[in-house]
């Protein structure tokens, strides 16, 4: 498991690359090897992907950028003097590539 936390609520990408090669780990072991399933303290998602054929880089980077849009929300929210609800980080189940 992930066990070096700076940053506990950070969101983590983790862009599973390579999918486009015969013998490419699937995204899915990827997140088992890692215990991503573990992560509770920060959004993550993991994302099979081919930089070689563009494929499903764009939907990753898309999802981290609505989270760290979500943050912003929330934390304007807070400083507002909006009280927060204590709802759990948003984590997210790992997608393929298309």
């Amino acid at each position: 498991p992930l066990t070096f936390h700076p940053r506990a609520s950070q969101p983590l990408l983790v862009l599973a690359n390579k999918q486009d090669l015969a013998g490419a780990l699937p995204y899915d072991e990827i997140e088992a090897c890692m215990h991503l399933s573990a992560i509770l303290d920060r959004p993550w998602n993991c994302v099979g992907c081919s930089a070689l054929r563009g494929s499903s880089i764009a939907p990753g980077l898309a999802w981290l950028s609505d989270i760290y849009q979500q943050q912003r929300i929330e934390l304007r929210r807070r400083q507002a003097g909006f009280v927060q609800r204590n709802d759990p980080a948003t984590r997210t189940r790992a997608r393929g590539s298309d």
